[in-house]
Formats: structure tokens, C-alpha cells, sequence
């Protein structure tokens, strides 16, 4: 049966290099949209909100489309970088993430990514 809740960790990149990520969506929200959690990418960590959609709300399959911002702030508080990430996911499994990050503060850049589900 499909989750509704796509709360989880998620990977994916090449361990121990630049390309490596974790995604973790620890409080997603079916009934308002929203999302927060974590991202580790680049030894940094980001503080993640977002919202996700359903693609059709009378069925439990179907495409699911998120888009994320993830903030890193330094020790002092001020800000590092921030992505703007882009997934979909081909059902409610949530089984991979496919989609786009991109650097829009504290560089610049844009590259595709694949995260699976963990748990």
C-alpha cells in the first residue's frame, strides 16, 4: 500500500565525494502541503521547508512533485547558502526522489540528483 507521508531519509550521490546528499523529511503535513527537515550535502547542513503536491487527490497513486528550500546558516547566524530543490516522486511509495538542486545564494550552479528512500 502507498504512504501518504513521504516522511523519511533519503540518499544518494557518490559516498565520501561533493555529490553525496541526505535528505530528511521529518515533519510532512498531507492535509496542509508542508514539509521540514534536514539536508546534509557538501559538509554543510540546511534547515529544509518546502510543501509537496498530489498530482490526484482521488486516488492514492499517482505522481508527487515537491519543492524544497534548504538554508545554511554560519556559527553566527548569518546566511551560508541556500538551494532550491525540485523533486518528483513516481508514486506515494516515495521510493526515489528524481529531480533538480540549485545554488541561488552563496554560489551558483545547478546539477541533477536521485535520492532513495532509506527506511
Amino acid at each position: 500500500m502507498a504512504l501518504d507521508n513521504p516522511n523519511g531519509t533519503y540518499e544518494g550521490g557518490n559516498p565520501g565525494d561533493y555529490t553525496w546528499a541526505v535528505l530528511t523529511i521529518t515533519n510532512a503535513n498531507p492535509y496542509t502541503s508542508k514539509l521540514s527537515g534536514s539536508y546534509k550535502w557538501n559538509n554543510k547542513t540546511y534547515v529544509v521547508e518546502g510543501e509537496f503536491f498530489y498530482s490526484d487527490l482521488k486516488t492514492s497513486d499517482g505522481p508527487v512533485t515537491f519543492h524544497i528550500t534548504a538554508t545554511a546558516k554560519l556559527p553566527n547566524n548569518n546566511l551560508d547558502q541556500r538551494l532550491v530543490m525540485d523533486f518528483n516522486s513516481a508514486d506515494r511509495n516515495y521510493r526515489l526522489l528524481q529531480g533538480t538542486t540549485k545554488i541561488v545564494q552563496g554560489g551558483e550552479g545547478a546539477f541533477s540528483l536521485s535520492l532513495g528512500r532509506c527506511d
